[in-house]
């Protein structure tokens, strides 16, 4: 038998907005420009044995530019700028499960954890820089992607640097 007595109420909520731009130069070569918005809610009540409640904000403004340049016949240089705005919101009534390890898992019950009130508000930016040459064709069909990522903005505070290097083999059909 498995019986519950209370309440347990879960809402979340996503709101996306953006616009983009996009021009292709007689080249070949373009230019890709997006801003946008993303806002995402989550409530959680449970009642019962505890009563908890919180509320989650995870919010971003953020634009972004790509431009990709035809350099050879089969090398196409890409270079990219990502920044944006963070808000994270978390307010409410939570249990206090320091106390239990972290790789329990424990069901939904009251084991006499003390309930404490969280109100952290994190705003933070972010953003990076992103350069790519891609070679198609070297030999055979063989394609090399080599790229570089720098994030300059980020929730850590610390500078990240990204290399890659990619390698594909189309097979003939």
């Amino acid at each position: 038998l498995w019986e519950v007595k209370g309440k347990l109420r879960m809402l979340n909520r996503t709101y996306l907005a953006w616009g983009d731009l996009f021009y292709e130069a007689p080249d070949g070569g373009t230019l890709a420009v997006t801003a946008s918005y993303l806002a995402e809610t989550s409530e959680n009540d449970r009642r019962g044995a505890f009563d908890v409640h919180d509320d989650t904000l995870f919010r971003r403004v953020g634009g972004r530019a790509d431009v990709r340049a035809p350099l050879f016949a089969d090398n196409v240089l890409s270079a990219g700028l990502d920044v944006g705005m963070v808000e994270l919101v978390n307010e409410g009534d939570v249990l206090d499960g320091r106390s239990i390890p972290t790789w329990d898992s424990l069901p939904l019950a009251d084991y006499g954890l003390p309930i404490i009130h969280v109100d952290p508000r994190l705003v933070v930016p972010d953003g990076a820089v992103y350069v790519e040459d891609d070679w198609q064709g070297i030999v055979g069909g063989l394609d090399a992607r080599l790229g570089l990522r720098w994030s300059f903005a980020n929730p850590t505070g610390q500078q990240l640097l990204s290399p890659r290097i990619g390698l594909a083999y189309s097979f003939p059909t």
